[in-house]
Parts: structure tokens; C-alpha cells; sequence
């Protein structure tokens, strides 16, 4: 199994996301066009670049702290432990959440020092700071581990 590269990947989305919101290309509609120009070069969707543009441009009124990354909780498959891994319960209260249009992390487990296995502890709630505002950034020493923990834009997840 090789989730060790989800908390990479959800790092480069959230620095994307970051970039986008802080530099307020949702608002500078040709700063805006150039970037899903770059993107569309990239990813193909069955959205025109005009629809995409509609989609970002309502998103310009998120603040960092409402972007949360998560892993779908997942333990290792009874059948085969060491290369697969299931959905754990916890997955089908996110996935039902999200349904409601409901915070995913709403009613799941909450201790992410019981289940530090990738991917199983996404289910702790984003703390700190960060919030409902969004508005602080986390004092420093409130790290969260991308791919193991949910964290939002306004979470620290690596340090250099």
C-alpha cells in the first residue's frame, strides 16, 4: 500500500488552494482565466473553461480556515492486510455528512492517537485557531500530519 503519498499530494493541493484564495485570483477574473487555462492543459473535465470560471468565481468568498483536506478513514483489509485497505465505519458517517451538506467530520472518531495508521486518524477534527473564522493562523508547534489528520488551509502541515 503506498499512502504515504497522500498527505504529499493533499500538501500540493492545499499550497494550490492556499495560492489561489491569499493572492485573490478568484477575484481578478483574467488572473483567473490563466489559471484554468494552465489547468485545463493539464486535467480534462467535461466543464468548459467559461462553467469552471462560474465555479471558482462563487468560491471567491472562502476563507482558508473553511478548506478542510481529509482522508476517508480506512483500516487494513482482514483479507489481505498488508496491500489493501477497506473503508473503516467512521467512512460512512464522512461520506453521509457530505451528503447533508453537513461538516464531514461531524459525529466520527476523535482520538487520532489510537489509530496512527495512514489514512485511519483523518477523522480528528481540525483544532486550534483555525476554526470557524479562519481568520488566525496556528501558534507554532500545532503541526498536523497531511494524509493522517484533517487540516485546513490555515493548519501548518510541514515546517523547513
Amino acid at each position: 500500500m503506498d499512502t504515504g503519498r497522500i498527505g504529499n499530494q493533499q500538501r500540493l493541493l492545499a499550497a494550490l488552494a492556499d495560492k489561489a484564495l491569499s493572492s485573490e485570483v478568484l477575484t481578478d477574473l483574467p488572473a483567473l482565466m490563466r489559471l484554468l487555462d494552465a489547468v485545463t492543459r493539464s486535467l480534462t473535465t467535461s466543464m468548459s473553461t467559461t462553467d469552471l470560471a462560474g465555479l471558482a468565481r462563487s468560491l471567491r468568498d472562502v476563507r482558508t480556515g473553511d478548506v478542510t483536506f481529509l482522508t476517508i478513514p480506512t483500516l487494513p483489509d482482514p483479507r489481505d492486510p498488508d496491500n489493501t485497505l477497506v473503508w473503516a465505519d467512521d467512512a460512512a458517517t464522512v461520506w453521509a455528512n457530505l451528503a447533508r451538506d453537513a461538516p464531514a467530520l461531524t459525529g466520527t472518531a476523535q482520538d487520532p492517537q489510537t489509530r496512527d495508521e495512514p489514512g485511519t486518524s483523518a477523522t480528528s477534527r481540525p483544532t486550534g485557531p483555525a476554526g470557524s473564522s479562519g481568520t488566525a493562523r496556528p501558534s507554532h508547534g500545532s503541526t498536523k500530519k497531511a494524509g493522517r489528520e484533517a487540516f485546513t488551509l490555515d493548519d501548518e502541515t510541514a515546517s523547513c
